[in-house]
Order: structure tokens, then sequence, then C-alpha cells
């Protein structure tokens, strides 16, 4: 140890060179570790996180595309095999309050059941119902926590608060537990909103825009969900040609789908 120490004394450019090239090495791998470890090999905080999956149209040119409104739809009110299937997609809303500069926020629009399919209970208040994701009737939201802490200083009375998001008053539900902040299957976000079809998007199925997530029943296979949702695209494709010939759907685990994208 003295000969090496002696050594590195003697060529300060190699040994700052040496020293340089180790906190570079050691510093990115630990920055990789950090994130695959977030992404990949954390357990997803959901109850019963092997019956959650992805659902994706495939087509010959890939196998995740995303759906079209009229086919999610009929995904969730055919299937024989899911208890819960939702879909979402990645927004941002603007918050103005009055006197002060208009804010940005990353947020997610989501179906009712999206709360449900993760299995997840509000820390504060309530998550929204099937009757305010209609349009008209969606002037409310949902909190992440990092966000109501930081934001609002974590104020208790924040359920029933009304907001001005978007240029419309919005009515605070609740607000989520600290366990959903960050999570890989949306990165950091600011709150939820009810995701609102119109008449028109609901018989569209050419304009593939949602993302969608479910929970399979309890003793539903991955496999039996796979084969039970092929049957309904068959049906879809024979029912609608012109937009669903060559479409199918294809499952995959939530944390393996994770793990895919990532």
């Amino acid at each position: 140890l003295k000969f090496a120490f002696r050594q590195l004394l003697k060529n300060p450019g190699f040994t700052a060179v040496a020293v340089l090239t180790l906190a570079l090495g050691i510093g990115a791998n630990t920055a990789i570790f950090a994130v695959l470890n977030a992404i990949m090999f954390r357990p997803l905080e959901y109850p019963e996180p092997d019956r959650l999956v992805r659902v994706h149209r495939t087509s010959p040119q890939s196998e995740r595309w995303p759906l079209a409104v009229a086919n999610f739809l009929d995904l969730r009110e055919q299937n024989t095999v899911f208890e819960h299937v939702a879909a979402f997609v990645g927004l941002r809303f603007s918050l103005a309050e009055p006197g002060e500069p208009a804010e940005s926020l990353r947020g997610i629009a989501a179906t009712a059941d999206f709360f449900p399919a993760l299995g997840v209970q509000p820390a504060l208040g309530r998550v929204f119902t099937p009757e305010e994701d209609q349009p008209g009737r969606n002037q409310v939201i949902v909190l992440n926590h990092g966000y109501w802490l930081r934001r609002f200083a974590g104020d208790t009375n924040i359920v029933g608060r009304t907001l001005r998001i978007d240029g419309e008053s919005v009515v605070v539900l609740g607000v989520m537990p600290a366990s959903v902040d960050n999570s890989p299957l949306w990165g950091p976000i600011d709150a939820w909103r009810p995701l609102a079809f119109t008449p028109e998007q609901r018989r569209d199925r050419q304009d593939n825009w949602l993302n969608a997530l479910a929970r399979l029943k309890h003793g539903v296979s991955l496999s039996q969900g796979q084969a039970a949702s092929k049957l309904l695209a068959d049906r879809l494709a024979k029912a609608y040609p012109e937009t669903n010939a060559e479409n199918s759907l294809r499952l995959s685990l939530l944390s393996e789908s994770i793990g895919d994208e990532a």
C-alpha cells in the first residue's frame, strides 16, 4: 500500500485520471442499479400483482399498440375473465388559482375502473365513480400524495375544495397514499382526472390511443385470460373487418410489461 501510494503521488496526472474513471464508473453503475431496482426488481405495491395485466392491440407491425375507444368498451363489457378493465392516458392539466400564475400539472386521465383495477384506496376522500367519467360530469380530480404535500402543505381539508383546472371549476375528491407516488407504471405525476368519452369517441374504432390494464378474476390464469381475449378479438375482427381484420389482443403481466418498456 505504501509503495502504491508513493507511485500515485509521483504520477499525479495518472492518479487523477484513475480516480475520475473509478468515480464515474461507480456513479454510473449506482445510478443504473437505482433505476433498474425501482422499475424492474422492486415488487409492484398493489394487492395480488400477479393478477394485473396490460392489454395491447397487436398487428403484423407490433404487439404493443394502443386501443381504440369502441374496441376498449367492447373488451370491458364483453370479457369473461377480468374483474376490472381500465383505460388511461397521460395528460397535462393547468391549475390557475386566483391571483397566482398558472401551474402545469403532470396527470393521468383514466376510466373509473382504474383504481379498483390496481386495488388501491385513497388516503383521504374517495376516487371517481363511473357516473363521474361521463362528459359534463367529470369536473373532479384526485391528487397525488406528494403533490398534495408540496402544493397544499398536507391540508386535510383539501377534500371538497374547488380548484380551477383547465379553465373550469373542479372539485377535489381525494388524495392517494404515498405508496402510489412515482409508480413505475406512470412515473412522477401530480393528479388524476376522469377520462370521459364523447358519443363520437365511443363509436370510433380507427383512432387507437388508449392504454389499457386489467385485473384477472380469481382463479383465471394469464393463459386463460389470453385465450378468452383472443376469442373476443376474433369476434371484433369478423364484426368490424374494415378496422380490426389484422388485429388481436395480447396480455402481459403488468410487472413484465413495465420491465419490457423500460
